[in-house]
């Protein structure tokens, strides 16, 4: 696809946030290079570095399914040091917490190269950001809606879609428990079922 002319790091930063919270999918595919790497999750909410296509396939019913209610900048303080991380709606997308002991406070660390987005990885090691377990976020989540009348047991399913026998001795795995995933492939693209997986990448 051919570009315009080159966008500066903060241009291309602004459009990379533009095309999210609009759901611009054409633009977005303008400003990723089509030679990066850009991290998303497999069905077992493994990470996974891919190609420009793949991210596309995996990022476009995120983003229709979940608007952009806020976005925060930050930095990253330990893998690529000052490389600006993105935010949305407070670290809880696009990637999904595996277990109720992970982090749930994850940005995309956006790395720039030659006037294109080169890089997107998830990022937990920031700078200003007070990042959280997932069993915070549930906690406090679930206490809230406690507090309208809600047994423990309810607001519990409601916020992870999990009751919580399936929590049960020590069982804290978020992909273990009998939701109904009929809609979601066992393939990472349920677009296309040719997409090879690249290399395997664990979160930092």
């Amino acid at each position: 696809m051919k570009k315009t002319c080159a966008l500066s790091e903060q241009e291309l930063l602004e459009s990379f946030v533009d095309a999210f919270k609009t759901v611009d999918f054409q633009k977005l595919e303008q400003i990723l290079s089509d030679t990066g790497k850009f991290d998303v999750q497999d069905d077992a909410l493994e990470t996974i570095a891919s190609d420009r296509s793949t991210f596309l396939h995996w990022i476009k019913p995120r983003l229709k399914q979940t608007p952009i209610v806020s976005v925060d900048y930050d930095q990253c303080l330990f893998c690529d040091i000052g490389c600006p991380v993105v935010l949305f709606n407070k670290g809880e997308f696009p990637r999904r917490a595996k277990s109720l002991g992970e982090n749930s406070t994850t940005g995309l660390r956006v790395g720039i190269e030659n006037g294109t987005i080169k890089r997107i990885q998830f990022c937990n090691n920031l700078t200003n950001t007070k990042t959280q377990f997932e069993y915070e976020r549930v906690g406090h989540k679930v206490s809230e809606l406690t507090k309208t009348g809600m047994s423990f047991h309810e607001a519990f399913a409601q916020v992870t879609g999990k009751p919580t026998e399936n929590y049960a001795k020590g069982n804290f795995n978020s992909n273990t428990a009998n939701t109904d995933r009929s809609s979601i492939s066992t393939r990472l693209n349920p677009l296309d079922d040719s997409v090879e997986l690249d290399d395997l990448d664990d979160v930092e």
